[in-house]
């Protein structure tokens, strides 16, 4: 099945990978909200960071203080 293999980092098929700089925003947005579950703690920072409009590093250090973590498998 191409473009259905999913990258274990981010969660995004190579189809997604390949055109994310041409998906709109709002795209963007739905697949990152539609993988927030299952994706890795630096695209759940992004998407925190993206929603309030604050720096990546900003929202780094909320990830922390709050504890909002990925579960161990």
């Amino acid at each position: 099945m191409g473009g259905e293999t999913q990258c274990k980092v981010c969660g995004r098929t190579e189809e997604q990978i390949y055109h994310w700089e041409q998906y709109p925003e709002t795209t963007r947005r739905l697949i990152n909200l539609d993988l927030y579950d299952t994706h890795t703690p630096r695209q759940k920072i992004t998407a925190l960071a993206e929603e309030y409009n604050i720096p990546f590093s900003t929202a780094r250090q909320i990830f922390a203080e709050d504890g909002y973590h990925q579960k161990p498998n």
